[in-house]
Parts: C-alpha cells; structure tokens; sequence
C-alpha cells in the first residue's frame, strides 16, 4: 500500500504537521498573545479569532481558492511563530 506513494507521502506528513501547528496556534497561543495585547479575558479573545479572523479567511478561501490559500496561510504562520508565545 505504502510502497508506491513514497513521493506523497513526505507532502502529506508536512501538511499534517502545518495544519497541528496552526491549529495549535490558534486555539492556545494566540487567545493569550491577543488578550494580553487587547486586556481582556482569554475566552473573548478566542471568540474573536472564531468569529472574525476565520470567517474572513473562509471567504478568502472560497473567493481565492484553498490551492492559493494554503501556501499563503503556511508561510504566515511560520513568519507569526516566533512573536507568538
């Protein structure tokens, strides 16, 4: 099964891992950083990442196209990661 995808399967383990991190990012270090930044509790910060920073990058998505988006999306979150946490 295995044996015929070796060329995939590095891009799909990079993926995976972009994905965990950004997701990461998003629910834990970012809620911090935000409310530390706004003074105010940790809970409305990730409401307002919920409510305003996915819809606008779902609209994005849909107006762009995910293949545009992804790469996009994955350098950001590299270039944000060391002012995160």
């Amino acid at each position: 099964m295995v044996t015929g995808q070796w060329r995939v399967l590095p891009l799909c383990m990079g993926l995976v891992q972009i994905f965990n991190v950004t997701d990461y990012r998003l629910l834990s270090c970012m809620p911090s950083r935000l409310a530390s930044e706004l003074h105010c509790d940790e809970t409305l910060a990730l409401v307002v990442l919920g409510a305003i920073v996915r819809p606008l990058a779902g609209a994005l998505s849909d107006r762009v196209g995910r293949r545009s988006v992804t790469p996009l999306a994955a350098r950001a979150s590299s270039c944000a990661s060391p002012r995160c946490c």
